[in-house]
Formats: C-alpha cells, structure tokens, sequence
C-alpha cells in the first residue's frame, strides 16, 4: 500500500480521531499534540505493508498512543509522589530532627565561612546566583578548570563538615 493512501485516510477521519483522543485523555490539547504524533508517524513510516482497514488502522494507532502516554504520566506522577516533600518539613519532623538539621545548617554555613573568599564567591555565584562556570571564569578572568576546581573543593569541604558527627 502507498504511503498517501494513509495519510489521505488519516485527513479524512482527522477530527473523528481528535474526538476519540479527547474522550480518552479528557484534555483537548493532549489529543493534539497525540494526534500531530500519529500524523508524523504515518509520514516517517517506510515500507508500510498492506492495510486492508486503513480506519481501524488509525483508530489503533491513535489508542495506543494514548495509552502509552497514560502509562508515562502515571509513572510521572508516582516518582513525583515517592519524591514529595511536605511543603512545611518543620511540622512534619520531629524536635530532635529539627534540632540536627539546625546544627547541621549552622556547621554548614560556619564550613562556608572557613573558605577563602575566592572560593566562597564563585560558590556563591554559580549556586545561588545561577552564573554558570564559563560566565563566571570570564568576569573573574581566569579558565573554567580553576573555576570548576573551586566548586568542587567547596563541595569536598562541605561534604566533609556534613558527615562529621
């Protein structure tokens, strides 16, 4: 079968399978963007053998995109809720952790103090200010390997202080 006898099959029943989509994954907009997917599948495919129900062909394909998009953002959301952290952790810990993490912040920051100030800067600017390590190593004016080698003996230095107890 050639390839445009798909894609005239896919122009005539266009807004059916928009319609099928929508139904499916209840969001309009997720339908077309599944919808351009199938479009753009029907023209990469090579070497396409015979349809004998090019409707019913669609229709498939269009189901099993959305089923695998299901499927993806079921899993999206599971990893984003085993990864959840309550939004106000000072409630949900109890006093003793709360006491740790704050000994654990203030050696961190004391940890801060006791570097040289270079390495504090480009610390703090790559960070917390979200210069990244070309733009920083050009206003500084030295090379991106002395920049790197700063950020990394801070984390070093900090790693340190953290797992001493």
């Amino acid at each position: 079968m050639r390839q445009g006898a798909l894609l005239e099959a896919y122009q005539q029943h266009r807004e059916d399978l928009l319609g099928f989509l929508t139904r499916r994954l209840r969001c309009h907009f997720t339908a077309a963007d599944l919808l351009q997917e199938l479009y753009l599948r029907l023209v990469q495919a090579e070497n396409q053998g015979p349809v004998l129900n090019r409707r019913a062909y669609l229709y498939r394909m269009a189901a099993n995109l959305a089923t695998d998009h299901i499927r993806v953002e079921s899993r999206r959301r599971e990893i984003l809720e085993q990864n959840h952290q309550p939004e106000d952790l000072l409630e949900t810990r109890g006093p003793e952790r709360n006491c740790m993490a704050d000994e654990t912040l203030r050696r961190l920051q004391d940890a801060l103090q006791d570097l040289p100030e270079r390495s504090r800067h480009i610390f703090f600017a790559n960070r917390f200010e979200g210069k990244t390590q070309q733009q920083i190593a050009k206003e500084l004016g030295v090379s991106t390997t002395t920049v790197e080698n700063h950020i990394r003996r801070v984390f070093e230095h900090l790693a340190k202080i953290r797992d001493q107890r």
